[in-house]
């Protein structure tokens, strides 16, 4: 695979905008609040897969994503990009369709916490469950072993109520 932290081109924005249904094809990916990753695979140049982090706020960033070959998603990409997102972010944020309970429970297993329901949370016309994600909820940091060993509760994807109220 190559990758790339290069702003999208036009061809990855596509692919991402026609995995989430949120249309990336008209932004400038050129601006700082943006980090992209594109992986391709090296025989076909055909875009593998694609990650978007929009620095929200000094202390939120939010995430999209879309993927073709999971194979793309190495660990070392995986803990490079974690490591840029919280260099700059406090926390992650993750908008995921109600209607997608794969992408749910793969938000889970890469460790992010289920927070709450957003209606119409995906560009005003969907609604969306909420996950988020601290450095130390991270599995790819240094941070998550540190708490992980520090926590009185062992860490498991199947201990998180998903669907629960939140109190």
């Amino acid at each position: 695979m190559k990758v790339s932290f290069a702003p999208l081109e036009p061809d990855a924005a596509a692919f991402l905008s026609a995995e989430t249904g949120v249309d990336f094809t008209q932004i400038n990916f050129d601006q700082d609040v943006w980090l992209c990753i594109t992986s391709r695979d090296e025989e076909t140049g055909m875009v593998a897969l694609v990650i978007v982090v929009e620095f929200k706020a000094d202390w939120d960033a939010h995430l999209s994503l879309a993927i073709r070959n999971p194979r793309a998603a190495t660990r070392r990409l995986m803990k490079a990009g974690y490591k840029s997102v919280f260099a700059h972010a406090k926390r992650l944020t993750a908008l995921i369709d109600v209607n997608n309970p794969a992408a749910h429970q793969k938000a889970i297993r890469m460790g992010f916490q289920y927070e709450g329901y957003v209606r119409l949370g995906i560009a005003g016309e969907r609604d969306a469950l909420l996950f988020g994600m601290l450095p130390y909820d991270c599995p790819w940091l240094d941070e998550w072993h540190q708490h992980r060993r520090q926590s009185p509760i062992p860490f498991s994807a199947e201990a998180v109520p998903f669907g629960a109220p939140v109190h």
